[in-house]
């Protein structure tokens, strides 16, 4: 068993991934879809189970630009009613023209998992993030220091555990891969005007200019 598998066994884990990451599903459709970001809670995290062996296939909901069909919705509904404890917040592709995709990234991150401390009965001392790393390692390096200095700003002092492909390996990330893939598809190609699961959807750029994040974190009102 691995060290970093030890570190997390029988704790609160706050998986953290996302989908189209570098925007590579935007070509399936005729505009950009967001970047989302997906937090989940995997409570008292248990040592024999592997998300390998539970990694299928995601069903190729952007295949095609046409509506979800009543199989596909069911499939949907389904899994993310069975992983209630997620938050998300999405990045725009504008956005990265105006502040480095590191420094938004650190940010969604952080108000993730503040949203779990706030929302969620947790202890910094029982609890581990486990956090999906890009295979480039200045860029995982410019993150880690970021979302680094936002943590201790914000008096959070919880291990993060930085790992390549790690939605093959936690099940708390595989969720939050799955999740993510899922929301993009309800909101793009279920012909809504807005995000779905409202309540779970965090707004993190207001909070990116004050410090008392720990005491407000708006949950997002407007796409």
């Amino acid at each position: 068993m691995s060290e970093q598998k030890k570190k997390i066994i029988g704790k609160d884990v706050i998986g953290i991934d996302g989908s189209n990451i570098g925007f590579s599903l935007s070509h399936f459709v005729n505009f950009d879809l967001p970047v989302i970001k997906v937090g989940y809670l995997y409570r008292n995290y248990p040592g024999s189970q592997t998300a390998n062996g539970l990694y299928e296939a995601k069903g190729g909901l952007f295949s095609t630009d046409g509506p979800l069909t009543e199989r596909e919705l069911l499939r949907i509904r389904t899994y993310i009613s069975m992983h209630p404890d997620f938050f998300y917040t999405t990045i725009q592709k504008r956005e990265t023209r105006i502040t480095p995709m590191h420094i938004l990234k650190a940010h969604a991150i952080s108000a993730l998992i503040l949203g779990f401390f706030q929302r969620y009965p947790l202890h910094e001392s029982k609890t581990t993030v486990v956090l999906d790393m890009v295979h480039n390692p200045q860029q995982t390096e410019q993150l880690k220091d970021y979302l680094d200095s936002i943590l201790k700003k914000e008096n959070i002092q919880v291990p993060i555990i930085y790992r390549y492909k790690a939605d093959f390996y936690n099940q708390a990330v595989k969720f939050c891969d799955r999740i993510g893939y899922y929301l993009l598809a309800l909101r793009f190609r279920g012909k809504r005007n807005k995000w779905p699961y409202r309540m779970r959807k965090i707004d993190f750029r207001n909070s990116i200019n004050f410090s008392s994040r720990k005491q407000k974190l708006d949950l997002e009102e407007i796409i």
